[in-house]
């Protein structure tokens, strides 16, 4: 959670409930859930790699700005 903080600077805690609300509201779609598994394997792998990618970077970032040693 910290990471999609991070990306979209919106701090707001109200916010943040909201849109969890909506994506475990979403979940339950299946049409939704059907279109999802129209994408390919491979394009939906390289999605996650850059979704997951980023997050990692910006913990990345986060603990070095800190002023952590990650030595």
């Amino acid at each position: 959670m910290t990471g999609a903080v991070a990306l979209t600077r919106s701090f707001n805690a109200g916010i943040m409930t909201w849109a969890a609300i909506i994506a475990i509201l979403l979940a339950f779609v299946g049409k939704l859930g059907a279109l999802l598994q129209t994408i390919p394997p491979p394009a939906m792998g390289g999605i996650l790699v850059i979704l997951f990618g980023t997050i990692v970077v910006i913990g990345i970032n986060s603990l070095v700005q800190a002023g952590h040693d990650l030595t």
